[in-house]
């Protein structure tokens, strides 16, 4: 992580714990809340999940609405533990995480979803 990052995070942090409250006013953008503000809450409070981002689909399917987008509620890809299955450059190693990323596509595929696109 970039230094200069990590100290503005750490006084970020400070001034959180110095403060008697946090009053956000924020913007709405497709039906959620303003990319830097969900930023300046991430940094603080980051660490990296063991649940593999099942919490965020939920929201990720709230903020598709907007465009009106048919977005699948199952089957569900859930990658616990990321961090452990891909390599320095990025490449998914985990041979079971790519066994159910191959079967989700075989569903994108199916007619009945994707309208034959």
């Amino acid at each position: 992580m970039d230094l200069e990052i990590s100290k503005k995070v750490k006084t970020l942090k400070q001034k959180i714990k110095e403060s008697d409250a946090i009053m956000i006013a924020t913007f709405e953008y497709n039906y959620s809340s303003f990319g830097d503000l969900k930023n300046a809450i991430d940094w603080p409070s980051r660490f990296l999940g063991m649940f593999g981002t099942a919490r965020v689909h939920y929201h990720l399917r709230q903020v598709f609405v907007f465009f009106d987008a048919h977005v699948p509620n199952q089957p569900e890809i859930v990658v616990p533990n990321a961090e452990t299955k891909f390599d320095e450059s990025g490449n998914l190693t985990d041979e079971q995480t790519k066994e159910r990323l191959k079967g989700f596509i075989v569903f994108l595929r199916m007619d009945r979803y994707t309208k034959g696109r």
